[in-house]
């Protein structure tokens, strides 16, 4: 903690010639710790309430998850589709009949 000393009105000298003020006081330099500055510096920056934080995840969240739901396909990222010869039953159970029947 920092203490200042006090002075009363009567420890005080008065100064009466103004012109020689400026050269007979001198000021004591001022020394100010690093403490001090942490301090001063952590009472000037806002601290984040948990709650905006929470919030904005979730916002990230659902923007990732609508971001891939609404994302477009290339045709690189999508699987080659193989060509197979589709077999109607119907069709070959009555070409073999005929054939049959030729016989």
């Amino acid at each position: 903690m920092i203490t200042t000393p006090k002075f009363s009105a009567d420890t005080l000298a008065v100064v009466t010639n103004v012109e020689a003020t400026p050269e007979a006081v001198s000021r004591a330099p001022i020394l100010i710790t690093e403490h001090a500055v942490a301090f001063a510096t952590a009472a000037a920056v806002p601290v984040p309430s948990p709650t905006t934080r929470w919030w904005m995840e979730a916002v990230h969240a659902v923007r990732t998850a609508a971001s891939w739901m609404l994302r477009t396909s290339t045709a690189d990222s999508r699987p080659v589709r193989q060509h197979c010869p589709r077999r109607y039953a119907f069709l070959e159970n009555a070409l073999m009949s005929r054939e049959m029947d030729r016989l």
